[in-house]
């Protein structure tokens, strides 16, 4: 019954039943929340310290859900990337065969005295409170991709446009490296997998890509025919499929990636309601669906 929210520098605990705040982790100027994740019955969470884009230094906490109390477990310091000092931005937590905890991260970093900027990617082990395997600027680009995701020992990611990769946290091995073809490339937005295959949503280039999961190769594309994603990147896994949202409209597609039903943006669902849709959430219980739909907040009921 609670909910953990990021609120502005702040990681805080809300009881959803009456909206009081539990508990806050604080940031201030100088101290500011990155990213969290829950796994393993707790909370991981990344503040940057000190100012500028990204502080000079970035702390790995491990915080109890129940009180809020938190353990430093990692550090990492701009001065020992090349002046890049790091703002972590998606995490997956996984735990080895051997017990140790780790924790892969990408991050958006900036060295504040060329004012460049960099994506890197690399496992913090926080077990031993170490670095355990880092893989850099990866891709050699100013930008990460959509949130890694974790299946199985395999993590996979993606850089800012068309990059995708599979690594093994088990034995630290690269499984694959691929590219979308020109012109199908994507940014930022939602992965998650389905049935051997990897849905990434629109971001801003109206490209839906479908990669596999075994090799990386591109299995299907959809091109200027959903829309974007607008302000907010929704994609939702359940019952067998995938439902995203879009400045097009509101889509399922099934496990094979092809579209089962859509509400597309022009056709108004009531009097006054529709318009471009967003956000998006399913109650795994009933089944309903919740977004908006232009200036509307609506629920609907799959036939």
């Amino acid at each position: 019954n609670n909910l953990f929210v990021k609120s502005g520098n702040d990681l805080k605990c809300m009881d959803i039943n009456n909206g009081s705040i539990l508990w806050s982790v604080n940031g201030n100027s100088n101290k500011s929340l990155n990213d969290f994740i829950y796994a393993n019955n707790k909370i991981y969470a990344f503040f940057d310290l000190g100012g500028g884009i990204f502080g000079d230094s970035t702390k790995l906490y491990e915080i109890d859900p129940s009180n809020g109390i938190n353990t430093e477990k990692f550090t990492l310091f701009g001065r020992d990337r090349n002046g890049y000092n790091q703002g972590p931005l998606g995490m997956v937590y996984y735990q080895h065969s051997n017990g140790n905890e780790i924790i892969f991260t990408q991050a958006q970093s900036h060295n504040p005295s060329i004012t460049t900027s960099s994506g890197e990617y690399y496992a913090i082990d926080i077990t031993n409170d170490s670095m355990y395997w880092d893989l850099g600027s990866y891709y050699n680009l100013n930008g990460v991709g959509c949130n890694p995701i974790l299946k199985g020992r395999n993590v996979i990611f993606n850089g800012p446009w068309s990059q995708h990769t599979s690594i093994n946290l088990e034995n630290k091995a690269i499984n694959w490296d691929t590219q979308v073809p020109s012109g199908k490339n994507t940014s930022r937005g939602v992965m998650l997998e389905l049935n051997g295959k990897v849905f990434q949503s629109l971001g801003n280039n109206y490209n839906l890509n479908i990669i596999n999961v075994s090799d990386g190769s591109l299995y299907k594309n959809y091109s200027n025919t959903m829309g974007f994603d607008n302000w907010a990147a929704n994609m939702k896994k359940y019952n067998n499929a995938v439902y995203l949202t879009s400045t097009a409209g509101l889509y399922k597609l099934d496990a094979n990636g092809n579209i089962d039903k859509q509400i597309l943006t022009r056709e108004l669902l009531a009097d006054g309601v529709g318009g471009s849709y967003q956000y998006l959430d399913i109650d795994p219980v009933t089944g309903y669906i919740y977004c908006t739909a232009g200036n509307n907040i609506i629920c609907i009921k799959e036939k």
